[in-house]
């Protein structure tokens, strides 16, 4: 039972327990009004190891009583790396400052989790597409009650306000004291050459001990210079707008050419009913401006791909939730002006995570596409946008009420940020933790969709307002996170030249197809 286990390993706290095969390193830690003495790293803690701080009471721990009964150890894994190259340091966090963060818990039966993971998704197996209900997920492979409640315990004990997520994410708001306490590093803010501005931890946590042997995946806010970045749709001169031809993009399975549209057993799912939507069409306007500009719109390019053949057998979207984590807001009033073109009656919803995403960022427009975008390929699909702060936090905070939910069966990103930096840990605590919530994604049958970006194997180059607009520098390769998640399915897309059909690739900005 849960409530023995734990006072069980509260008994064995009070036993003094030395293991000749141990280091035991005493570190005085003094800073941002923490004073405590760290006696192991993470890589040191072993089950049944002390429990007891040992020692007189220092001043942070009399002020703590958590902190006496329970040992603190420092979880290098955890740390959340070196500022960027060229960021400039502008001093110490002000300790009033607020600071959110999360501790991502690690699922319970992690080898029994990864086989089902595999099985559940391979033809071959005889658990394939038996998919586990969020409840069923969380019975079988969430973390043990006394590490939710440690957890929780410790946080709230330095004057954090803590609120589940999910029985896996734990969150902590406070000011940039208290975490400083809590979490035994200090804040440093700073400054990136691209102008971001964010605050760093100086060194890797600390962890009660109870929880340094593998209970916590990662602990997200320690860096918000890292952060999810938006794929907003640059324009690609292609010159004088000419006819599109179509491409053989989507291909309707031959069962389906044969079946009238419609009909029970259409492609996909079975029992699919008659489209009770018509293909969208752009209004005048659209058009008009569309073709003022050189460009085409999204019903001509979905003709193009064929994406209507699979409209006309059932596949558009009808009983379907879409969910669309974004980091920017959406207006409302742009999306019904959209809706009202191109004859879309979609149900639309926003909910706000974690207060929201920044004033202004409306004017960004990348919300707005992704909804209409959403609507246009699936018209009769229920479409969810998850709208946060532009944080990594915020992006795991709604994956986790999106898995949490389980309601939407399509989850479709257009976020991503420099691999490297998502995996800045070893192990990275950002990658690792929307890798976990990918896992249970994937054991509910949720599939997951994320844009590859728009710089291809160039997601690390830094681009500087600096050397000129478009511009970038770095050499080292390396894609977008999460698209590179083997639990994903990453996206690409193409560009239309007439009858001719290239990669995408930005050009760093250039805004050419010369270098497709």
């Amino acid at each position: 039972m849960p409530g023995k286990g734990l006072t069980a390993r509260r008994m064995r706290r009070l036993r003094l327990v030395l293991s000749t095969t141990s280091v035991i390193a005493v570190t005085v830690l003094v800073g941002a009004g923490f004073a405590g003495t760290e006696l192991a790293t993470a890589s040191s803690a072993r089950p049944g190891a002390m429990r007891t701080l040992h020692g007189a009471p220092t001043a942070h721990s009399a002020r703590n009583p958590y902190i006496v009964r329970q040992r603190m150890v420092r979880a290098p894994a955890l740390s959340a790396g070196g500022a960027p190259q060229s960021a400039t340091y502008l001093g110490a966090e002000p300790a009033a400052s607020t600071l959110e963060l999360d501790v991502v818990l690690a699922p319970s039966n992690a080898s029994q989790l990864a086989q089902f993971v595999s099985s559940v998704s391979s033809p071959a197996s005889p658990l394939y597409h038996h998919y586990l209900a969020e409840p069923q997920f969380v019975a079988q492979f969430g973390p043990p009650s006394w590490a939710v409640e440690e957890t929780e315990s410790w946080l709230r004990s330095d004057g954090l306000t803590v609120s589940a997520q999910s029985p896996f994410v734990i969150s902590a708001v406070g000011t940039a004291g208290a975490a400083s306490r809590a979490f035994g590093t200090q804040f440093g803010r700073y400054k990136t050459v691209t102008g971001v501005s964010g605050v760093l931890a100086s060194g890797p946590p600390l962890l009660p001990a109870d929880l340094a042997g593998g209970e916590v995946s990662g602990v997200v806010g320690l860096d918000t210079l890292d952060a999810p970045q938006d794929f907003s749709a640059r324009p690609v001169s292609g010159g004088a707008r000419a006819p599109l031809a179509k491409v053989a993009a989507a291909k309707v399975p031959a069962a389906a050419a044969h079946a009238a549209p419609g009909t029970a057993g259409s492609p996909g799912v079975a029992g699919v009913p008659a489209p009770s939507v018509s293909p969208p069409a752009a209004c005048s306007a659209a058009t008009t401006a569309a073709g003022s500009a050189g460009d085409y719109t999204p019903d001509e390019l979905a003709t193009s791909y064929e994406l209507n053949d699979l409209e006309q057998v059932g596949q558009d979207g009808a009983g379907v939730t879409v969910a669309l984590p974004e980091i920017n807001a959406s207006s409302s009033t742009d999306i019904s002006t959209y809706k009202s073109c191109f004859g879309l009656s979609n149900s639309v919803t926003v909910d706000d995570v974690d207060g929201g995403p920044a004033p202004g960022s409306v004017g960004n427009g990348e919300a707005d596409l992704d909804i209409e975008m959403t609507a246009t390929l699936a018209p009769d699909a229920s479409i969810v946008a998850y709208e946060s702060p532009a944080t990594n936090q915020g992006l795991i905070d709604s994956m986790t009420d999106i898995v949490t939910a389980d309601t939407a069966k399509v989850i479709s990103m257009s976020l991503g940020e420099c691999e490297a930096d998502a995996q800045g840990g070893s192990p990275p605590s950002f990658a690792t933790s929307m890798h976990e919530i990918l896992v249970e994604a994937a054991s509910q049958g949720q599939s997951v969709m994320v844009a590859t970006g728009d710089q291809g194997s160039e997601a690390c180059f830094t681009y500087s307002s600096s050397s000129g607009s478009g511009v970038a520098s770095g050499t080292e390769l390396d894609p977008s996170y999460p698209a590179s998640d083997p639990l994903v399915t990453a996206v690409g897309g193409t560009v239309l030249n007439g009858g001719t059909e290239l990669a995408w690739n930005d050009c760093n900005g250039a805004g050419s197809i010369s270098c497709a």
